[in-house]
């Protein structure tokens, strides 16, 4: 099957589906209220949530294997954006820091880290713009040198 017909189909699908909701919406009784205070029942998407999970997997699998940098790791927090079903599999993929010793997504920085070898970075302000930025240090630093 073509990936032509494929997607198709799946257009398909998406227009039976909000066929049977507003259909669904148009016969019940509102006792006086006017349709525009119902609030809508699902949130569209978009055409990129319809794709194969099979599909979707082998792309967020590349990405995750082409970006080992820190720098180059928000292509993998961009995946995650672009929809609900984006987000559940790339988060299936990327690993907890204590597995595959990246960070990924902030909440990573609340996770325990590898026991071997610590993640070890620093915080540094920008006081004209207020904003904060974190950096890693990945090669070991002594404890003589004093001040990071």
């Amino acid at each position: 099957m073509s990936l032509k017909n494929i997607l198709h189909e799946l257009k398909e699908m998406k227009d039976a589906i909000r066929c049977k909701s507003t259909r669904r919406v148009e016969g019940k009784h509102w006792r006086g209220r006017s349709k525009s205070y119902i609030a809508p029942e699902s949130v569209e998407q978009g055409q990129w949530a319809n794709l194969p999970p099979d599909l979707l997997l082998d792309i967020i699998r590349r990405v995750e294997a082409s970006e080992t940098a820190w720098s180059s790791r928000v292509v993998i927090i961009f995946c995650a954006s672009v929809c609900r079903s984006w987000r559940d599999t790339t988060k299936e993929i990327v690993k907890t820091p204590n597995e595959c010793k990246r960070l990924t997504f902030p909440i990573s920085l609340k996770l325990p880290g590898p026991q071997d070898a610590p993640i070890q970075c620093y915080i540094k302000r920008d006081k004209a713009t207020s904003t904060y930025r974190l950096h890693f240090n990945f090669e070991p630093f002594s404890l003589d040198v004093g001040v990071i």
